[in-house]
């Protein structure tokens, strides 16, 4: 093994840890050794095999496969046991055994090279070539680039970077989830512009530049640039593309099909959908050679097989989504499921085209995760829609206390610490509740109820299995009117943007017995209680649509302070409670008391007007009251509020 050696695991000194492999991406490796004794990092895995160069080996340590204890309670590593077994790519080292005879599998060895020496590929020239044709000549609509990994995608879009400035284009903004994603971009942008001079996140020229800018500082700052480039555009929320498609003349949107920073193919069926919106002007462009290694790569194969990357939607052709007669709706037994490969590889692609962030751990979680149930909607045995359920327990009423408090914060069940934290009920945390993880239809079988038709079918099979139905989801206008229709009700939204979505996250439920209609009822009517001070708070800053969805939500609540809001008042006073979640309940308390916050002093009555009559963001309260930031001001309002409870008691 020589320099150029990456080892992977949390259990070799000064390894790299599994977590931290996607911030490899982009480099390139002769050796990789993968410690997987005592933990399978299948993303790790899969974000790491594609930095090692042709010719190059990957090591798997483990222990001898019939000892091999994730093997055995591992159904996804069952699955897929043959691979770890026997593949034309593999060979099997065992202590105090003698290697078997190993030959390397052949691979395509026509190689064309291009006209031209700084291409890897007749492929590559053409496409660089396209791009600069593009925007130099057909105007400015947005191009898309797609290919799988090691394709040579970001070394095209430097060459191409380079060329559009020796073209005379002045300003050049990259933009990905990680600079270190598009150091190889820089690296032959650089190579191919003379008297450049390359920084970290900055290449310079006489007259001209490409710079680096985060997703998130990027709309910030707006800072003007004739050519914006987006590498891994599927690592980057939605949300966030369709602004920067907007925010900048001409766009190229590069993203790797079937990779790590977010499984490319769902985020395609979603994204074209957009640029489709946008302009019928907009172009495709794709890599099909790869320029690391060699065509029908047996590395190549064996990780893409591994992870269920190639798995291909169903043909449904000639399936009429709307003649229900014929559907198929049953709970899927996980163990037949991983002896039917067939089944099991359409039902992931089906998931993945319906969430542009799949992971292969997420396929992973859904087959060994005991508590994740798995329903499935076929004809003639093709799945053309599923449904995942997560069921999550609720807590002992010691743990539950603690978690209301903030003293706590286990991992995993989200609905039970969500609803009991943020909602305000400590008995929502001893519950049991179904989580809607996933709902899924076939991409050409949307919009004709297979969703809302299997969905009722799981609804009544789960109503015997947990005391609530819920689902977390990115909060849009349609989404909550779909489960609206299915029965469910807002119980909550998040007061932050999720990093992944770039929206609002949102909470519906639904009792599955009249016995637990009180703690949905509470849930509920708390809730639309305090929708109206949240809109000029901490959710001012939401969509208009969704604004107008929850005002209809909303209910005029009286300003009687009510026994749960005394639960928030002091809950947030006395113990770890959230400020945003008790703000609604505060503002009550503070107007009734007016007279009584008179009594405190100076700087009470300052940071209580501040952030609860005035609504002032944290930092503006921060700035108001003289203060070393958000965890000094929340500590000190809770002083204040626990100081004005002593006054009135």
């Amino acid at each position: 093994m020589d320099a150029n050696t990456l080892w992977v695991s949390d259990h070799i000194h000064q390894a790299l840890s599994p977590k931290q492999a996607r911030t490899r991406l982009g480099q390139e490796y002769s050796t990789i050794v993968f410690d997987c004794r005592h933990d399978f990092d299948l993303d790790a895995l899969g974000a790491i095999s594609g930095t090692l160069l042709g010719g190059g080996v990957l090591f798997l340590i483990t222990p001898a496969l019939e000892e091999w204890d994730l093997l055995k309670h591992s159904l996804y590593l069952q699955m897929v046991q043959s691979l770890l077994e026997q593949h034309p790519a593999l060979l099997c080292l065992q202590q105090n055994h003698p290697p078997a005879d190993y030959k390397i599998p052949a691979t395509a060895n026509e190689y064309t090279p291009p006209a031209d020496a700084i291409y890897k590929t007749v492929e590559q020239q053409k496409i660089v070539a396209s791009i600069t044709e593009h925007f130099l000549h057909d105007g400015a609509s947005p191009l898309v680039l797609i290919a799988d990994r090691g394709r040579g995608k970001s070394s095209s879009l430097g060459i191409a970077a380079a060329q559009l400035i020796q073209q005379g284009i002045k300003k050049i903004i990259v933009t990905a989830p990680r600079l270190s994603i598009c150091e190889p971009l820089f690296f032959h942008a650089e190579k191919n512009l003379e008297h450049s001079h390359w920084q970290r996140g900055k290449l310079s020229t006489q007259k001209a530049e490409i710079q680096f800018k985060a997703p998130d500082a990027l709309l910030d700052e707006k800072p003007p640039a004739e050519l914006l480039i987006i590498d891994e555009a599927a690592a980057i929320p939605l949300p966030m593309l369709k602004k920067m498609l907007h925010q900048y003349p001409a766009v190229i949107f590069s993203s790797t099909l079937y990779g790590y920073e977010g499984t490319g193919r769902g985020f395609i069926l979603k994204f074209f959908k957009i640029l489709n919106d946008y302009t019928d002007q907009w172009k495709k462009l794709s890599l099909q050679s790869p320029v690391r290694w060699a065509e029908n790569d047996p590395l190549e194969n064996w990780t893409d097989n591994l992870l269920c990357l190639h798995a291909e939607l169903e043909d449904v052709a000639d399936i009429d989504g709307r003649a229900s007669e014929d559907f198929d709706i049953q709970r899927l037994d996980k163990n037949a499921l991983i002896q039917n490969n067939t089944q099991a590889r359409a039902l992931f692609a089906l998931l993945v085209s319906a969430h542009y962030r799949s992971r292969p751990s997420d396929f992973q979680f859904l087959l060994d995760n005991a508590s994740v149930r798995i329903y499935t909607l076929s004809y003639q045995q093709k799945i053309l829609a599923a449904v995942v359920i997560n069921a999550e327990d609720g807590f002992d009423a010691q743990l539950a206390a603690a978690i209301y408090k903030g003293e706590r914060r286990p991992s995993g069940r989200l609905l039970p610490q969500t609803l009991c934290f943020h909602g305000g009920i400590e008995a929502a945390a001893r519950l049991n509740y179904s989580r809607i993880m996933r709902i899924a239809v076939h991409p050409d079988l949307q919009r004709q109820g297979l969703g809302s038709y299997l969905m009722k079918a799981v609804i009544q099979q789960e109503a015997g299995l947990s005391q609530m139905i819920g689902c977390s989801f990115a909060a849009t206008s349609e989404l909550i009117h779909f489960w609206k229709q299915l029965g469910f009700e807002l119980v909550r939204m998040g007061f932050t943007r999720d990093h992944v979505s770039a929206s609002h996250s949102a909470i519906m439920l639904q009792a599955t017995s009249p016995q637990h209609q009180l703690i949905f009822q509470q849930l509920r009517t708390k809730f639309q209680n305090g929708i109206s001070y949240w809109l000029n708070d901490s959710l001012k800053d939401l969509q208009e649509d969704l604004k107008k969805r929850l005002i209809t939500e909303s209910q005029a609540g009286d300003n009687q302070i009510s026994r749960l809001d005394w639960q928030d008042i002091e809950s947030f006073a006395r113990y770890l409670r959230g400020y945003e979640a008790c703000s609604p309940a505060l503002h009550k308390f503070i107007t009734q008391y007016a007279e009584q916050i008179e009594l405190l002093d100076a700087r009470d009555q300052q940071i209580i007007n501040s952030r609860i009559k005035n609504a002032l963001s944290w930092p503006e309260t921060v700035q108001q009251c003289g203060l070393a930031g958000k965890n000094q001001a929340l500590k000190n309002l809770r002083a204040a509020i626990g100081r004005l409870l002593q006054l009135i008691s």
